[in-house]
């Protein structure tokens, strides 16, 4: 049997359709969830301090518009590290960060550079970091908690 012309495009079409479905999909899962999974399996903890803080940018109603993102200091082992976590990668207030408030900085042990900043862990000094070493497990088998959008500070 001998495919007509417009047999030929509707599979040709549903074809492409399908091969960009997955595509998307690739795209939009790169993992970094498993990423954040994996900095908290081999977690350490240190006391960031936020140095730029840039809130989302909302799109018109033709584009999306940008992430909020944040660029924050940490130490290690008398090595400063600097890094930027974005709002669609784990959560990140969108529109306002206490810049005064040191938080919780949970970092990869075999590469620091990989990091997550929980933003609902303020430390106000060295005995609050101390406390989440100390609960240190029951923070990382959370990892859900700190997926989820909790921004709910917003300037008024």
């Amino acid at each position: 049997m001998k495919l007509t012309r417009k047999q030929k495009i509707i599979i040709f079409l549903s074809i492409l359709f399908f091969i960009l479905v997955i595509g998307f999909y690739a795209y939009y899962n790169q993992g970094n969830g498993d990423e954040t999974t994996e900095i908290f399996k081999k977690a350490k903890f240190s006391i960031g301090k936020v140095i730029e803080f840039k809130p989302i940018k909302t799109g018109s109603k033709h584009s999306v518009g940008a992430p909020s993102h944040v660029t924050v200091e940490y130490n290690i082992k008398d090595s400063l590290f600097t890094g930027t976590q974005e709002g669609d990668v784990f959560f990140t207030p969108e529109y306002y960060i206490d810049e005064d408030v040191k938080y919780l900085i949970v970092y990869d042990s075999t590469n620091p550079s990989r990091f997550r900043i929980l933003f609902d862990s303020p430390i106000a000094d060295s005995t609050d970091l101390l406390r989440y070493k100390k609960d240190s497990r029951k923070i990382l088998m959370d990892i859900e908690h700190y997926k989820e959008d909790l921004n709910k500070k917003t300037p008024e």
